[in-house]
């Protein structure tokens, strides 16, 4: 699929050729708009899902955890070391995959949009763990951080080359 920019050069093109409105500057106009259109689409996807996502991350990251064995307190993280190294990890890949096709759909700039979004998920997951010391049973942890931001630049390398790979060139 042409992109948004390929469509407007070919019809800027047109134009430049036969500034005279003809049947090909109207059908590279509507082209235009239905690109256009199409990834207004997905960049609004983007991010209708990111903000689902991301209040779910942080829901599910100030659940309040167990003080103790036997406290029973419903809503409660208990799960072992490496399953949450795991979910730290993996969750914010899938937050940074989502905010980097959010960055990228809206800017065209595939390496500001990572950069930006590799920034954005450390300070977001620094962040959490600060937030963490005030809720009941949690704590903060270095390497909690670390996983946060390793699985944030894991997502964002993966989605931009995932785009890289999809856009012609």
């Amino acid at each position: 699929m042409r992109s948004v920019a390929a469509i407007e050069l070919e019809w800027l093109k047109t134009i430049a050729a036969d500034p005279k409105p003809n049947a090909t500057i109207r059908f590279t106009e509507a082209a235009y708009l239905t690109l256009a259109l199409k990834e207004n689409t997905k960049a609004r996807a983007f991010l209708i899902v990111g903000v689902v996502y991301a209040v779910c991350l942080e829901i599910f990251s100030l659940l309040p955890g167990k003080a103790s064995v036997e406290d029973d307190c419903g809503l409660c993280w208990d799960v072992s070391n490496a399953t949450a190294n795991a979910l730290h990890f993996l969750v914010y890949a899938g937050f940074a995959w989502l905010l980097y096709g959010n960055l990228a759909v809206r800017n065209k700039q595939s390496r500001g949009a990572f950069v930006l979004t590799i920034l954005a998920t450390a300070a977001i997951g620094i962040f959490n763990e600060f937030l963490q010391v005030l809720v009941p049973g949690r704590y903060a942890s270095v390497s909690d951080a670390l996983l946060n931001t390793l699985g944030g630049s894991a997502g964002a390398w993966l989605s931009f080359k995932m785009r890289i790979l999809m856009v012609p060139g």
